[in-house]
């Protein structure tokens, strides 16, 4: 039975570091595994890696636990939120192994890295961004043959269950505020556009689901976090009060399975064409 994780206090206050940490578990069920063998058979030996948006260091976790960081690796990474650097960190005395990674808090338009990277992440990234500025922006700290692996990117398709009479309406409405609701299937141009030969590519869905009537590790939280970006993004629309309390009685009663489209892609950069 998976541990029974405790619905959060929806009247508490949200924290985004620990919505980066709850969200964890979910990504590493659906990272393309695919993907990331292609991307790990390409990397040289003692290779550097560079991350933008990196969060509270989870992806350097992730690599190091599954062991896809060569020994003699050196990592930098990049995040514009004080907050999350400082919880970054946090981490670094305790990091197993050879490979010490180094945090700096900086805006990726502002970023000199110290040198170009044998590897450039940006996980859920691009779809936050206008996609051409950031990959002109991305791809100016790469060497020709350079790799990028862009991993979690969100393709436009959103899915609660069971179904709400007001799913029609809110969940078009949630996409409309984001600025890129389908960059997953726009990368497959943009990448290519950009001097970026696609390497791989494949789905990493978010699925979050009640198993024996629990949500694992920490993903209620998760869960309740997403059901805050639907509040603050669509504060004021009329149909959301209703909406949004049905789904938080589910979360309560775990029952609510969410279900997010996303695609991942590695690629190599052979220069501008």
């Amino acid at each position: 039975m998976p541990n029974q994780s405790p619905i959060p206090n929806l009247q508490s206050r949200f924290s985004f570091q620990r919505y980066l940490t709850a969200k964890r578990t979910v990504d590493d069920r659906a990272l393309h595994r695919g993907v990331l063998d292609t991307l790990r058979a390409r990397l040289p030996p003692n290779p550097s890696l560079l991350e933008i948006a990196c969060g509270t260091g989870v992806m350097f976790d992730r690599l190091m636990d599954w062991g896809q960081v060569p020994s003699g690796t050196r990592y930098f990474g990049v995040d514009a939120d004080p907050q999350n650097i400082a919880a970054a960190r946090q981490r670094e005395p305790g990091l197993p192994g050879a490979v010490t990674p180094s945090f700096l808090c900086a805006d990726v338009f502002d970023l000199a890295p110290p040198e170009p990277p044998d590897l450039l992440i940006a996980c859920a990234f691009l779809d936050l961004m206008d996609i051409p500025r950031a990959l002109a922006r991305l791809t100016g700290f790469l060497h020709p043959g350079g790799l990028c692996w862009f991993p979690i990117n969100f393709d436009g398709e959103t899915i609660f269950h069971p179904a709400h009479s007001l799913d029609a309406e809110i969940i078009p409405a949630y996409h409309a505020t984001m600025r890129t609701p389908q960059a997953g299937r726009l990368l497959f141009t943009a990448l290519p556009a950009a001097g970026i030969e696609i390497l791989a590519a494949g789905a990493s869905d978010w699925v979050v689901h009640p198993l024996n009537g629990a949500y694992p590790a920490d993903e209620a939280y998760f869960l309740a976090h997403i059901l805050h970006f639907f509040e603050t993004s669509l504060a004021g629309h009329p149909a959301l009060p209703e909406w949004l309390s049905a789904r938080r009685a589910q979360l309560e009663r775990r029952e609510l399975t969410f279900i997010a489209h996303q695609l991942d892609f590695v690629g190599e950069f052979a220069g501008m064409r």
